[in-house]
């Protein structure tokens, strides 16, 4: 067979190559008219970092105080102690950057009166001047980054500045936090559920919990399943227990916030140790107090219970949080606990992570 001229070749490589020049331009031009005009960058920031955007004597002043105040208060029992959210502060004029703009939460406080941006910040919010500061918190989405929430705080001088943000100090922590929750939800369950485990849960206990597909079965019997999950820097542990209560210990009463605690010793003591001999977990009740709440589970009074744990003989320890609850009906007394250890690191986060967990707690019937 005769081989194509060298002239042919030539020239079906120039062809090719304008097909491609062609098909790219034709490429980009779509996208720029299409998707990526939308295109918005990867917010940046921690998980409960918010960015406040406000004049910088404010900072030091009352409206300071309420942020502070607000969103600089201790999580619940840790070894120590640690904010509810990570505080940045920026000016307007810093503001002005494209970077410091894609953080993941924003909230900005203006006055018109005391701060010369005010009239740039209106139109860049595309506000009606400030009659739209009745409105106060004014909530956007996606701004400049995705996903992002922007919240706006406006008024006419520093003290009415200070009473609204005052009025919407709470609407605006709970905004905030749903969207971390949102975070959090995705990063526990990034890797799916699973669901060995939590068929063997409802089968035992009669209810839903939705475990990590990184977390395992350490131990399962007919009353009892202890679930972890093990890394270099983490143990985080659940502990599932039930007993069926005898008619004289319903008939007599129970004292539920000391049954709780009674119920968490004993599985520390039956099953969780170390190699230290006679180790065990207990309670730490010396140098950090006990928190109980009364709350509502599956329809049945319970009680919520956050602590710190130990390890007698050895020296271990962490953060604990417990939700035990009666269920009348089966006359059956049930406890989740669930506790971290990780040594040299904030527990904060790690704890909101096993409490998004024992969120997922719902009945089989649901």
């Amino acid at each position: 067979m005769q081989r194509p001229s060298l002239t042919y070749q030539i020239l079906r490589r120039y062809i090719l190559l304008i097909f491609v020049i062609v098909g790219g331009l034709v490429f980009t031009v779509s996208c720029s008219n299409g998707n990526m005009a939308n295109y918005k960058p990867t917010s940046a920031g921690k998980s409960d970092e918010i960015l406040w955007v406000l004049n910088d004597a404010f900072w030091e002043d009352t409206i300071g105080s309420i942020i502070h105040h607000k969103f600089m208060k201790a999580y619940d029992v840790l070894p120590q102690a640690e904010p509810e959210y990570f505080l940045r502060k920026k000016n307007f004029q810093q503001f002005n950057n494209d970077i410091i703009k894609k953080y993941r939460t924003i909230v900005l406080c203006i006055s018109r009166k005391d701060d010369p941006q005010y009239e740039d910040i209106i139109r860049l919010f595309d506000l009606a001047d400030g009659n739209d500061a009745a409105k106060n918190p004014i909530v956007y989405k996606n701004l400049w980054a995705e996903p992002q929430t922007v919240i706006l705080v406006v008024a006419n001088n520093k003290d009415q500045l200070a009473d609204a943000l005052n009025r919407s100090v709470d609407q605006i922590e709970s905004i905030i936090r749903k969207e971390e929750d949102k975070r959090i939800d995705i990063m526990v369950y990034e890797n799916g559920l699973n669901l060995e485990a939590n068929n063997d849960i409802e089968k035992i206990f009669n209810y839903h919990l939705d475990i990590p597909a990184d977390y395992f079965v350490g131990i399962k019997n007919d009353d009892f399943m202890w679930i972890r999950k093990e890394t270099y820097t983490l143990s985080s542990n659940f502990l599932l227990y039930k007993r069926v209560l005898t008619a004289d210990e319903i008939k007599n009463g129970v004292d539920w916030n000391l049954f709780a605690l009674q119920s968490r010793a004993l599985l520390g003591k039956t099953y969780i140790s170390t190699r230290a001999e006679n180790s065990y977990m207990t309670i730490e009740e010396k140098y950090a107090p006990i928190l109980q709440y009364s709350t509502e589970v599956i329809g049945n009074e319970a009680v919520l219970t956050k602590g710190l744990w130990k390890m007698e003989n050895d020296f271990m320890g962490g953060p604990f949080v417990n939700i035990a609850w009666f269920d009348k009906e089966r006359s059956t007394y049930y406890m989740i606990d669930a506790y971290v250890h990780a040594p040299k690191e904030g527990k904060k986060q790690y704890m909101r992570h096993i409490t998004k967990i024992l969120g997922t707690l719902r009945s089989t019937e649901e």
